[in-house]
């Protein structure tokens, strides 16, 4: 029963993707600039800095957003015309966002020709580099292991209801956490709370000595 509650609850942010973007230096602490940007445009609506490159943070400085379903429709539009393409839209989208051009990105125009293609959104990520940058692409929407389709062919986001008490149970010293096992629609919250209640698991668990 276990089993089949896993296969029937709907990951959290399975409607959703997230882009990064790599780059061979940290340019926009160079200029003194947030990394932090809205886009109302954009497939990316925010951007945020998840990788300095510096001080083992990481080993390039790197900007990642999540985009949410309706955008990456038009991700997926992009990706199946040409997946090289998608790294000159991103590039476009962070030359506008943060107005800068591409020689302050650190992009080397005479590695151009030397791109590099591998992987796809749905499954490990599209990655595409060229001229010292890097674009990823990973969509969850597109991925069978974490969008369940309904009979409608459409994803079951919207109806979304966690804490299957199936999902809280133990098997022996493996325990389950996660928004997915709280109850509530989701989100941070519900991280939290399945945290704290593992946590109070395991405690007893080891206290037990087993």
């Amino acid at each position: 029963e276990k089993m089949e509650s896993m296969r029937l609850t709907p990951t959290w942010m399975e409607d959703f993707g997230k882009v990064a973007i790599s780059f061979p230096k940290n340019w926009w602490r160079e200029h003194n600039m947030s990394a932090i940007s809205i886009d109302q445009l954009g497939e990316v609506q925010s951007w945020w800095e998840a990788c300095s490159g510096k001080d083992g943070d990481g080993t390039r400085p790197t900007l990642a957003g999540f985009v949410n379903g309706n955008r990456s429709s038009s991700l997926k539009k992009i990706v199946e015309s040409n997946p090289d393409d998608i790294f000159e839209h991103i590039l476009n989208t962070i030359t506008k966002v943060y107005g800068v051009d591409v020689e302050t990105l650190g992009y080397d125009k005479k590695k151009c020709s030397d791109a590099k293609t591998s992987g796809s959104p749905g499954e490990d990520g599209l990655i595409v580099s060229k001229g010292g940058i890097t674009v990823t692409y990973k969509s969850w929407k597109e991925d069978p292991c974490t969008n369940r389709q309904n009979k409608g062919g459409t994803t079951s986001y919207s109806t979304t209801e966690y804490g299957d008490p199936w999902l809280q149970h133990s098997v022996g010293p493996l325990f389950f956490a996660g928004c997915e096992a709280a109850y509530g629609s989701g989100h941070m919250d519900s991280a939290v709370v399945a945290g704290q209640r593992v946590s109070e698991e395991v405690e007893a668990h080891l206290s037990r000595g087993i």
